[in-house]
């Protein structure tokens, strides 16, 4: 065999092996919270399904192509929904410390792929419920993938005042194109917005719940593997976690909410047993769909059967429950309700004796703000806004918690309060 001739081959195989590399590079890399002391999960997408997907972790900076950090082997789930493809891969991370920094990449060990290296820190723990740790959170819903988002862009810029995210649904507005696209959801939109959230993703974890623009043709396949949260149901659409001494759940407001439903019936046990056990701690409740809202887009009007319907589901279970907060999307407002049930307020937000509801459907997607508000009801604080943003919620000690709305053009705070953590 010639020269050229080997010279060629050796160029070819080169080319294939760097493909070959390509398609099992880790994208869109995510952490989250489980449902267990001393662990984080991490997820990652890869073009093909790698041979041995796996994340080295350590408490101190290591080099990934070393192969020095310790080794956690993980798993793969496959996207074959129709017009989608890839992999997700996930690893849980443990035993971790309590406050601890761990650096991590993912990759496949096999094939030397690696990510670049990242960082997170752990909450305190062990959580009793009884003793709040201070700390903060960021919040938002109905983002999208819009180019250069203002507020991803501020949150990366502050992303040390954070622990965590929570996005209550409508993650990155996937299905607005026409056509089976539309329909089906268009892959290449929703990698973008995960893409362009990774430096936020990749060290702190990103929490969520689905909204209606994250299910595409009545499946919602691709949002949970995408987002493996802690699995309180099979499918991981509700969950519950801890941080820092506050108890959050989480809930589907596109999943069957009737009385007699299985999410039903798993929340009322939950709140339950939590109440039990804990009977004057924090208990935050999110999901896309609000309980209360008064903007002029149609869920929020008084007459929209279906919001009328998850008020019935829900309203009694957080007030005999003592629920302090709740967080919701959807509509594309900002909104901060004084303490409510039953539309009437109760106790001030100093010393609640109702559950405060917020709307943060601010996020920046595509569809744009909502057009205006409906007259003001009593039990609105006042603060109601066409903005985009976010919301920094800060637990100050085990009786206050700190809200402030963000606007993300100016980075500006247009809404603070303290709120004290009432019982009822």
């Amino acid at each position: 065999m010639s020269a050229s001739i080997m010279k060629i081959m050796a160029t070819v195989l080169l080319a294939v092996a760097i493909v070959n590399a390509s398609n099992v590079t880790p994208l869109s890399i995510k952490l989250s919270l489980t449902d267990t002391e001393g662990e984080m999960q991490v997820t990652w997408f890869t073009l093909d399904s790698p041979s041995s997907p796996c994340v080295q972790f350590d408490n101190k900076g290591f080099n990934p192509s070393d192969v020095t950090g310790n080794i956690i082997t993980g798993s793969t789930v496959e996207f074959n929904e129709k017009l989608w493809s890839g992999y997700t891969s996930v690893a849980t991370i443990s035993p971790l410390a309590s406050q601890q920094t761990y650096y991590y990449a993912v990759g496949n060990k096999e094939t030397g792929v690696w990510s670049e290296l990242y960082n997170f820190t752990t909450s305190t723990f062990p959580n009793t419920n009884s003793q709040v740790t201070p700390f903060s959170f960021v919040t938002y819903g109905d983002m999208g993938a819009v180019v250069d988002n203002s507020t991803v862009r501020n949150i990366v810029r502050s992303l040390d005042q954070f622990q965590f995210v929570l996005h209550v649904g409508d993650i990155a507005y996937a299905d607005l194109q026409d056509g089976d696209e539309g329909k089906y959801g268009n892959q290449t939109v929703w990698n973008e917005f995960l893409e362009e959230i990774t430096p936020i993703s990749a060290t702190i974890p990103y929490m969520t719940c689905p909204g209606n623009h994250d299910i595409f043709d009545g499946d919602n396949s691709n949002y949970q593997n995408t987002f493996m949260m802690p699995k309180g149901s099979d499918d991981g659409d509700w969950y519950s976690f801890d941080y820092n001494g506050v108890h959050f759940v989480g809930i589907s407001s596109e999943t069957d909410y009737s009385p007699s439903s299985d999410q039903i019936t798993w929340l009322t046990n939950e709140l339950q047993t939590y109440r039990k056990s804990n009977p004057d701690g924090w208990l935050i409740v999110f999901a896309h769909r609000p309980l209360y809202c008064t903007s002029t887009f149609g869920w929020c009007k008084s007459n929209d059967k279906d919001r009328m319907k998850f008020i019935a589901s829900l309203e009694d279970l957080f007030y005999k429950y003592n629920v302090n907060f709740f967080i919701g999307g959807h509509s594309h407002e900002y909104e901060r309700m004084l303490p409510v049930y039953k539309s009437q307020v109760y106790g001030s937000n100093a010393n609640p004796q109702a559950t405060v509801y917020v709307v943060i459907g601010t996020g920046g997607c595509q569809e744009g703000l909502n057009s205006g508000f409906q007259p003001q009801p009593v039990y609105s604080s006042g603060v109601r806004l066409l903005e985009t943003g976010y919301a920094k919620v800060s637990f100050l000690d085990s009786d206050h918690m700190q809200w402030q709305f963000i606007q993300d053009q100016t980075d500006t705070v247009l809404d603070s309060v303290v709120i004290g953590r009432g019982q009822w």
